[in-house]
């Protein structure tokens, strides 16, 4: 169900493209203005990233055929639990344009990459996946990965909360 609702996410990615274009060219908006119309369609790209790393989650889940054994289950849960809760307090600094949030949220983004190097440091030295395909295992290393992306791209759409309401561009 994911992977077909992507074709939606991407549509609807690119009509609020359009809207925003189309204020910008109709109403002529002054600096603060532009700047929030700047950050609506930088997240609005983040989301729909977000949408594929999603599919390719969800695409990698169907193709395992070896049950996980508890530390892997609680190492993508850990993962999806972080990025989902860094992704959830982005949009919502976003929305109420609150900047000490999106910058709390930052660093959260940043820590959670400590789960991440965990994670595979735990599946490169697991023991108990010797029987498992080279398939199976980059399977999972992606699935990681997608995870920690989601994570990154929560971070930027708080660098993009930050540059709409103080006019603070992402640091480099």
């Amino acid at each position: 169900a994911t992977i077909i609702a992507d074709h939606a996410i991407n549509r609807t990615m690119r009509s609020i493209d359009d809207l925003c274009h189309k204020f910008i060219a109709l109403h002529l908006p002054t600096a603060g203005h532009l700047r929030m119309l700047s950050s609506i369609i930088r997240a609005n790209i983040e989301l729909e990233r977000i949408g594929d790393y999603a599919v390719t989650i969800c695409r990698e889940a169907v193709r395992f055929s070896k049950s996980y054994n508890k530390a892997m289950l609680r190492d993508i849960e850990q993962m999806a639990n972080e990025s989902l809760h860094i992704l959830h307090l982005a949009f919502k600094a976003f929305n109420k344009e609150n900047t000490a949030l999106a910058e709390s949220t930052m660093g959260l983004s940043d820590r959670a990459n400590i789960t991440f190097i965990n994670a595979y440091h735990n599946l490169t030295n697991e023991k108990t996946h010797t029987n498992w395909s080279l398939r199976e295992l980059l399977g999972l290393f992606v699935v990681y990965y997608e995870f920690e992306r989601i994570s990154d791209q929560a971070k930027n759409i708080c660098e993009a909360t930050l540059f709409a309401v103080k006019g603070q561009p992402k640091k480099q």
